[in-house]
């Protein structure tokens, strides 16, 4: 009997050990099963911070800001410095003809008709015009206003008055005037081919007087006072300026 207890006794202990170790070990796995979660919790937390990523994004953008500035660069055109003008591209402008009535053209597409000229004794004449109306003669031709008009010794140029640009109608006999100190310019051409039509650049120079009339004509045959012209191109280039000149095919005048 008593070796009967003595082993119940000891059955027991050894039960109440294993339930102990078992309990043990499921709180572990829970309390392990608690950390993880707390760390994936915070690892959620790190990810938050990471969207201040997208904050940085607009400052990206800043660089489309200077765009304006790189517009404004093109509004001088390409050759800038050359004999101190600043020498602009031209462009294409839409104007109404005055008084046109259909079925004639009532509007016209023209370009800028800017023109650097070498007037002789080392000086050159830059002049911009723009088409702003229209004339309806046979065909449409544009009518322009100088914007501007400069005078360069080779290095620096002065703003010049009363300058105008003439297309010189269907024909295209065209003409720049202007006033150079005290003196009225007249910057046109030395020779007309078949049907009274230049055939290249303006060439010569008269001087006129306050009316308008002609006292010292360089634009005669013998073109005593030679101009050479080259109209600036749409880049804001232009040819050589280089006297080329040679008389019309047709031109009536020896």
């Amino acid at each position: 009997m008593r070796r009967l207890l003595v082993s119940l006794v000891m059955l027991a202990a050894c039960s109440s050990t294993t339930t102990s170790g078992g309990g043990g070990g499921a709180d572990v796995a829970a309390d392990t099963a608690t950390d993880v979660t707390v760390s994936d919790v915070a690892a959620k937390d790190v990810a938050a911070p990471d969207t201040s990523v997208a904050d940085v994004a607009p400052a990206d953008t800043a660089p489309a800001d200077t765009a304006p500035a790189d517009a404004a660069a093109q509004d001088t055109g390409g050759k800038t410095g050359e004999f101190g003008f600043v020498i602009r591209k031209p462009a294409s402008h839409k104007v109404t003809c005055t008084g046109a009535q259909p079925p004639a053209p009532t509007d016209m597409t023209a370009n800028d008709a800017d023109w650097l000229c070498a007037v002789g004794g080392g000086k050159y004449l830059y002049v911009q015009a723009t088409p702003t109306d229209c004339k309806v003669i046979m065909n449409a031709t544009a009518s322009f206003t100088v914007t501007g008009a400069w005078l360069s010794d080779g290095t620096t140029a002065t703003p010049l008055q009363n300058a105008s640009y003439d297309w010189g109608g269907n024909h295209h006999n065209d003409s720049i005037k202007v006033d150079v100190a005290d003196a009225h310019w007249e910057i046109y051409h030395s020779s007309f081919g078949f049907g009274w039509r230049a055939c290249q650049p303006m060439d010569c120079l008269q001087l006129l007087d306050g009316a308008g009339q002609v006292t010292d004509d360089g634009c005669t045959s013998a073109r005593t006072k030679p101009v050479v012209c080259v109209a600036i191109d749409a880049q804001g280039g232009h040819p050589e300026l280089k006297d080329t000149f040679a008389k019309c095919p047709g031109d009536p005048n020896p």
